[in-house]
């Protein structure tokens, strides 16, 4: 579940991310998450003294469920009723329909495209396969059933299977949604996000799975606070956050409190504040997501190591190993929206050197091995070298 954010422009946008975080409150205390809206270049607020969405358009109402694949595909309804169910019984059936789905998804990947930022999508959406989608749900089901039965029951279901493999990879998509008032509800896809899922086989008994924190919730007087647990439900990191994500495999966590985003590790040591993109953290892109201190935006790695430092004045996420940056260059709004203009920009690679330099008074990032860039008042096309292209 997610929160929403109201933009309210010549467009109303709704922003909702999906279920990938631990299901927070309607309502986060104290947040001001409309100040977080996120546009293409930059945070974005709502305009101050304007009618809120539900003054605006009376017949408007939030979406409040968490954003699943059958939101955001519909279409897929019979092929995803049809996957075994998420029961202990069915493991066995669920680990072949995962390997055959993941065989045919290698055959026919999703694809990066231009997103439509006026319908709420990010700059570069991925848009997933059917079959990704189909992989990612019997993944999912999977997880459920072993984070649901003892660790006996999984394996004795497996070795009368004859299964003997100890962990379940697969990658996993969540969705969020963005309400255009006066055109509709449009609903949008991560990029995909490996997950090792381990079984806890005899050979590994005893060690658990990961032995990482499990979020939990805890009811206060004012809403909802989300803590961590050991597996042995001892309260290991105190609930006060208002949104708690799942430990990654590399133990970070992304956590909410009433002011900003973290990430912790698992003793609850802030590990990193990463840059706040489409109402959460800034999504990992290539294995490297964004953070800024005093200004300036830099790159970091799943475990929180920053690999490049923080001395842009702006940075892209990267796409094809470059990612385009800028120096000088300054936030500009126009009522709600936000862009980037002056200073020059170019392009680094993910040791942060520069790739190509910067030349160029605008870049976007690369698709298909070409990028947009505004090189005297015009825009070109560029190659990952550089070069011009027609």
């Amino acid at each position: 579940m997610g929160l929403s954010t109201v933009v309210l422009a010549l467009a109303l946008v709704v922003s909702a991310p999906g279920p990938a975080r631990a299901s927070p409150p309607a309502e986060a205390p104290g947040v001001d998450w409309a100040a977080k809206q996120t546009d293409l270049l930059g945070e974005t607020g709502p305009a101050r003294g304007v009618a809120s969405a539900e003054e605006t358009f009376p017949d408007y109402r939030p979406k409040l469920s968490p954003d699943t694949v059958l939101d955001y595909r519909p279409e897929m309804a019979i092929e995803i009723g049809a996957l075994p169910p998420a029961q202990l019984m069915s493991l066995p059936d669920l680990m072949q329909a995962l390997e055959d789905s993941k065989a045919r998804a290698r055959e026919n990947p999703g694809r990066w495209q231009s997103g439509d930022i006026a319908r709420g999508a990010d700059p570069r959406e991925y848009r997933p396969s059917n079959d990704e989608l189909v992989a990612a749900e019997i993944g999912e089901r999977i997880a459920r059933v072993v984070a649901d039965s003892p660790p006996e029951g999984v394996e004795e279901t497996l070795a009368a299977a004859g299964i003997t493999r100890e962990e379940a990879e697969y990658d996993r998509f969540s969705f969020r949604h963005a309400d255009v008032m006066g055109s509709g509800r449009f609903f949008f896809a991560s990029p995909p996000e490996p997950v090792r899922v381990t079984f806890g086989l005899s050979s590994s008994k005893e060690a658990p799975p990961d032995g990482k924190p499990i979020p939990f919730v805890q009811e206060y007087g004012d809403g909802e606070r989300w803590g961590y647990k050991d597996e042995k439900g001892n309260v290991v990191i105190e609930p006060k956050f208002v949104i708690a994500d799942e430990f990654s495999p590399e133990g970070m966590a992304a956590v909410a409190t009433e002011k900003e985003w973290l990430y912790i590790d698992t003793a609850g040591a802030v590990v990193i504040r990463p840059f706040i993109f489409d109402n959460g953290p800034d999504y990992f892109s290539e294995g490297l997501a964004r953070f800024t201190e005093d200004g300036k935006f830099g790159f970091f790695d799943r475990s929180g190591k920053v690999v490049i430092g923080p001395r842009f004045d702006f940075a892209f996420p990267f796409s094809e190993g470059l990612a385009a940056v800028c120096a000088g260059c300054r936030e500009e709004r126009e009522g709600e929206h936000a862009r980037m203009t002056g200073g020059k920009w170019g392009y680094i690679d993910k040791s942060g050197e520069i790739a190509i330099p910067l030349e160029f008074s605008d870049a976007r990032g690369f698709e298909g091995g070409r990028a947009r860039v505004k090189l005297d008042g015009n825009w070109v096309t560029i190659d990952t070298e550089g070069s011009l292209v027609e």
